[in-house]
């Protein structure tokens, strides 16, 4: 029997094994959780999905079948079926979770050798492998800084194990599809990913357990969007926008809120109007914009803001004020290393007249002035330091002044919290302050004149301070009009 019949062989056991696990994962996915078929077919699922892993990693290291990419994808999938599956003994008081350090040990190490490796064999960056070695590091590492309470997590077992063992089967549905291209490219990326993302948030909220971090479970639709986007860019190489100057509206609405995340109370919530207007002058590739949205908080006639977002050769220069009780003036320029604005992943033509672009913050300083009216004025400076969208930002502030929160402006002292980052001028550190910024864009040219769009800015704050812990949302939704001439 010959090498090549033998892995034939090992791969037709795969898809059997894959088969399986897909089918015994959609009964388990759409039965009673609890109930015995659930627990059943669930079993079924994590043995046949893990056998048929197993394969995939023994078939991607044998000759004329050798790929280190492939095999770094079948550690990610048996790690989310393994923390999913081991997540159910976590309600035990005397589980031991040093097996599971190791798991999480062991992605951190796949993830940086997919980064790595590629330097080394190559002398090059891979962009697909480079994110997923991204992604791979940062779930290993937040899911270590977890077990460092235990305490927590035997009371959110059940959000640890939908999230992780959903990720295997949306996986197992993703592979399915594109190897047997049930659907047209886009769909057998994009379907699995953005349904499953849903259905995951449906679950959690049934059981009601609020406190799920949206950043986990947007982990599978980021993935699939930066492949897909990728695929994309090697098929059509010319992404570019039509050149020319361009002057364009924008209007649109802005929503913001403010919760106590221990309390996952709501304190405050509204929807405000946002419009402003778009110059371009594109002479060449490297694109230029500058655009000047105006925001009015409803119900407040005097608190608003202003902002100026100028993008030059790939950099984007920012100048922000806020209008409120407490002011803020400031500015941030941002390098768009890891997109390549509008050249990379970042933009990618789906027809001849379509473009889409994913937007993701990248490193950048930053520095602002707050004049408060009790003539505690202060400095603020930012740095900001990505991880695949997750923004750190550990130094001394951020527009949200403690002036911003108080009673008279949007009133969520009535339940207790407030966010003091100025204190008579004087820096304040808050260690434990991340955000997450994302844009998602769709821009229709009906001809080369005329430009019509649709943008989805997100921005989600956590913040720590005097023992609050405090989320502030803010959401906008953006259509644009164009004229290029």
């Amino acid at each position: 029997m010959t090498l090549f019949i033998i892995i034939r062989f090992i791969i037709l056991i795969h898809a059997i094994f894959g088969g399986l696990s897909l089918i015994s994962g959609t009964i388990a996915f759409l039965s009673n959780k609890g109930k015995k078929i659930h627990t059943l077919s669930g079993k079924i699922f994590y043995y046949s999905l893990g056998i048929s892993i197993l394969i995939s990693l023994m078939v991607a290291i044998m000759p004329g079948h050798y790929n280190p990419f492939l095999f770094s994808i079948g550690v990610f999938s048996l790690y989310f079926i393994l923390i999913g599956r081991r997540a159910i003994n976590y309600k035990n008081p005397n589980h031991n979770f040093l097996i599971d350090r190791l798991i999480h040990c062991i992605l951190i190490l796949t993830g940086s050798s997919m980064i790595i490796m590629p330097y080394i064999l190559n002398s090059s960056f891979n962009l697909v492998s480079g994110i997923f070695g991204i992604i791979g590091i940062s779930f290993g590492i937040k899911n270590l800084l977890i077990l460092r309470q235990p305490s927590t997590l035997k009371s959110q077992w059940l959000r640890v194990h939908i999230i992780h063992i959903s990720g295997g089967y949306i996986a197992a549905i993703s592979a399915f599809l594109v190897v047997n291209q049930v659907f047209m490219p886009l769909l057998n990326w994009f379907l699995p990913s953005i349904t499953g993302t849903a259905a995951i948030i449906y679950f959690l909220r049934k059981i009601q357990i609020k406190k799920y971090q949206v950043f986990s479970m947007s982990i599978p639709l980021i993935i699939l969007t930066f492949i897909f986007t990728h695929q994309i860019k090697a098929q059509n190489e010319i992404l570019y926008e039509p050149l020319g100057k361009e002057i364009g509206i924008r209007v649109g609405i802005s929503k913001t809120r403010l919760q106590d995340r221990r309390l996952s109370a709501k304190t405050f919530y509204n929807w405000s109007p946002k419009y402003g207007i778009q110059f371009s002058n594109r002479k060449t590739n490297n694109q230029s914009r500058t655009r000047i949205d105006f925001t009015y908080i409803k119900g407040h006639k005097k608190d608003k803001s202003f902002t100026i977002n100028s993008i030059l050769s790939q950099v984007n220069y920012s100048f922000q004020y806020q209008a409120a009780d407490g002011l803020w003036i400031g500015g941030f320029c941002n390098n768009f290393a890891l997109i390549n604005f509008p050249k990379s992943f970042a933009m990618a033509m789906f027809t001849n007249n379509i473009i889409s672009y994913t937007m993701i913050q990248t490193i950048g300083p930053g520095l602002g002035f707050y004049p408060s009216k009790k003539n505690n004025s202060a400095f603020v400076g930012n740095i900001e330091i990505p991880l695949l969208g997750y923004v750190v930002q550990p130094i001394y502030g951020h527009p949200y002044p403690e002036n911003f929160l108080k009673e008279g402006t949007f009133n969520p002292t009535r339940e207790g919290m407030t966010i003091p980052m100025l204190k008579s001028g004087k820096f304040l550190s808050l260690p434990k302050f991340s955000s997450i910024k994302l844009e998602v864009g769709l821009f229709y040219y009906p001809n080369p004149d005329y430009k019509l769009g649709i943008e989805i800015q997100g921005e989600m704050v956590n913040a720590n301070a005097n023992g609050k812990s405090v989320r502030i949302l803010s959401n906008d939704v953006i259509l644009s009009a164009g004229y290029i001439y």
